[in-house]
């Protein structure tokens, strides 16, 4: 037991640790992020990112905060893109 905490704190700390480490919530594990350069706009804010470390080519979507703020992205911009496991897919997380 951690000091300063009551039973009941206690027992609500360990649940909420618990379940989020059951639910894989907290696993620490970010995509991974690539320096790129828009190559197209397509339809319903989607591009076509040339990734810099390969020259492979993703499909990547405009990111939430970018969506809000309406930053504006053009073909020519250098972007920071998650990328996807597969590496075929990925989101613009910032425009640089």
């Amino acid at each position: 037991m951690e000091p300063g905490l009551t039973k009941l704190a206690e027992l609500a700390y360990n649940f909420r640790t618990d379940f989020i480490a059951r639910m894989g919530l907290n696993s620490g594990h970010e995509p991974p992020r690539q320096v790129g350069l828009v190559r197209e706009a397509l339809p319903g804010l989607a591009f076509r990112v040339v990734l810099d470390y390969n020259q492979s080519e993703v499909l990547a979507y405009l990111g939430g905060r970018l969506k809000m703020n309406r930053i504006r992205v053009l073909p020519g911009d250098k972007v920071i893109v998650e990328v996807s496991p597969d590496g075929r897919r990925g989101r613009i997380v910032r425009r640089l």
